[in-house]
């Protein structure tokens, strides 16, 4: 599976990463691409922009360390996974994007069992992604998404945590023309806001 890092970004063209995403995200029914970045630039902005136009799936950044919440939205990506195996993310910066992004679609990757911290996220509108293959607490981490009326729906698109398989990269049935509703409207109210970021800038001189 190929690892699309900002590294792969860098040093592919446009035309060998649709190759690859329709060989393994189209093909294998796959609803989403994880894409590893520890920048947002202008070249990241014009891929995910393109991939936006030739394929209907959702597309989230995976990152390791503080970027503003503000750049990251304006990436046009749906979401965020933050991989914070280190503790090395600060949970102002995490918060902030949830307050940004559509609700459901803020992730984060942590090392922990402690199931008072875990509903303490989710209770945040964050979805954990644990590390450890734990039936019984991914199954639980499940029940407490599906009651959260604001994550319940984003996550049957974005299947990050199957607590059957324990295989995140979960493929998931469901209606395509919902999907295309949902990544839609997505894509309109991100248009619309990063418009409104613009002209903000614009009027203030900055």
């Amino acid at each position: 599976m190929t690892k699309f890092n900002e590294k792969y970004i860098i040093e592919n063209s446009i035309e060998t990463i649709f190759d690859n995403i329709e060989n393994e995200i189209i093909k294998n029914k796959l609803n989403f691409i994880i894409l590893e970045v520890d920048n947002v630039n202008q070249k990241l902005k014009d891929i995910i922009a393109k991939i936006k136009v030739h394929f209907d799936i959702f597309i989230l950044l995976k990152i390791v360390k503080n970027i503003e919440s503000e750049l990251l939205f304006m990436s046009g990506a749906h979401g965020i996974i933050y991989n914070n195996l280190s503790n090395n993310i600060d949970l102002n910066y995490i918060e902030k994007s949830v307050e940004i992004f559509p609700k459901g679609s803020i992730f984060m990757e942590i090392e922990t069992d402690n199931k008072i911290f875990l509903k303490k996220l989710i209770e945040k509108n964050i979805i954990p992604i644990l590390k450890n293959c734990d039936i019984e607490l991914l199954t639980e981490i499940n029940e407490l998404i599906l009651k959260n009326k604001n994550l319940k729906n984003y996550i049957k698109f974005i299947p990050l945590i199957n607590q059957i398989e324990c295989n995140y990269n979960s493929k998931n049935i469901f209606n395509k023309l919902e999907k295309k509703l949902v990544l839609e409207l997505n894509n309109l109210r991100q248009k619309l806001l990063i418009k409104e970021v613009n002209d903000s800038y614009e009027s203030s001189g900055l």
